[in-house]
C-alpha cells in the first residue's frame, strides 16, 4: 500500500494550482514529513493497517492464484475475479487519505501565504540543480 507517497504528491501539486515563475521563491516541501505531522495522520495509520488485516488474505490468494496460473488466459480470469476486491481496496484507502491530505494542503496553503511562496511543491518531483527553499520545517 504504497499509495500515500503519489496520493500526497499528486494532491500537494494539484491541489495548489502551482506556476513557476522564473524569479520567483518556490518552496519545497517533504510531503511525507509534513503528512506525519497532521493530526489526522494516526487515523490514517491505524486505517491502514485495518484494510491490511481485511484485504491482506484475499490478496496474497490473488497473487498465489496469479504466480500459479499457467496461460495468459488464466492469468486474466485471476485478474478479473480479484479486480472488485483490487477496486474496493482501493476506493478506501482513497477515502481513508481524504482527510489527511486536506490537512496537508491545508498548512501549505497556509505557509504559501504567510512565507508569500510563489509555490510550494513537493519535494520529490524537483529535477536537479533546481533554485528552491526547503520549508518542511515551517510547515505547521
Amino acid at each position: 500500500m504504497n499509495l500515500k507517497k503519489s496520493l500526497l504528491a499528486f494532491a500537494a501539486v494539484t491541489a495548489l494550482g502551482v506556476s513557476m515563475a522564473s524569479a520567483a521563491t518556490i518552496g519545497v516541501v517533504n510531503v511525507n514529513t509534513v503528512a506525519e505531522r497532521m493530526p489526522a495522520f494516526p487515523a490514517y495509520q491505524q486505517g491502514l493497517k485495518a484494510l491490511e488485516a481485511k484485504y491482506g488474505p484475499q490478496l496474497q490468494v490473488a497473487d498465489k492464484e496469479l504466480k500459479e496460473a499457467k496461460t495468459e488466459a488464466a492469468k486474466e480470469a485471476v485478474k478479473k475475479k480479484y479486480a472488485p476486491v483490487i477496486q474496493k481496496l482501493q476506493e478506501e484507502e482513497i477515502k481513508l487519505t481524504q482527510p489527511l491530505l486536506q490537512q496537508v494542503r491545508d498548512a501549505i496553503v497556509r505557509l504559501e501565504k504567510e512565507k508569500k511562496y510563489e509555490a510550494i511543491l513537493p519535494l520529490d518531483i524537483l529535477q536537479p540543480g533546481d533554485t528552491v527553499v526547503d520549508a518542511t520545517s515551517q510547515v505547521k
